[in-house]
């Protein structure tokens, strides 16, 4: 009989030692910062407590990239910052974060150790570090999500497609399947 795994923990898939910003750094240093480290989201702390997470996206739908300087220096991170920001703690189960996420409609979740900031991860990049079942419950917990946010998606649709690919990844051929009711 094959071992069941245990779930992750957030701490185990994050990235460790995230930039952060003051929350009154310039639009123009957070631009640079993200550029210089390849980066899309940034922590906003005050006093050392994490209040708010600037995304790049955000950052460029407030201040265009070409604008000049003269104007980003005057845009401060409290400007633009989504406050309060999800944060679980490093030892949260992977599950438990993805479905918060999926539920909030966010992007990207702030890890705090022992009260400090510890890492930030991401959705989209982590998948390889669950399972197979793991990867497919969690595709039914993002079609329910999606259904109850008013989406047109058909239940099972996007789990179905995530088996088949499975099946075909292990050198299965997925049977056929007569449609319902027919």
């Amino acid at each position: 009989m094959k071992k069941r795994q245990k779930m992750p923990v957030v701490g185990a898939v994050m990235t460790s030692f995230p930039h952060f910003v003051d929350i009154d750094e310039s639009a123009t240093q957070m631009e640079a910062m993200m550029d210089q480290y390849a980066i899309r989201h940034l922590p906003v702390q005050e006093k050392s407590k994490i209040i708010g997470i600037v995304s790049e996206r955000d950052l460029h739908h407030y201040v265009k990239r070409e604008a000049p300087a003269a104007e980003k220096d005057k845009i401060r991170a409290r400007h633009i910052m989504v406050p309060e920001p999800y944060v679980a703690s490093f030892r949260t189960p992977l599950n438990e974060v993805v479905l918060e996420m999926a539920k909030r409609r966010i992007g990207s979740v702030i890890v705090q150790r022992q009260g400090k900031l510890a890492g930030k991860i991401f959705r989209v990049g982590h998948l390889g570090s669950v399972t197979l079942e793991e990867i497919l419950g969690a595709m039914s917990v993002l079609e329910i999500v999606s259904i109850g946010a008013g989406r047109p998606v058909r239940p099972g649709s996007a789990l179905s497609a995530a088996q088949i690919a499975a099946l075909e990844s292990y050198g299965i051929a997925a049977p056929a399947v007569a449609a319902a009711g027919a």
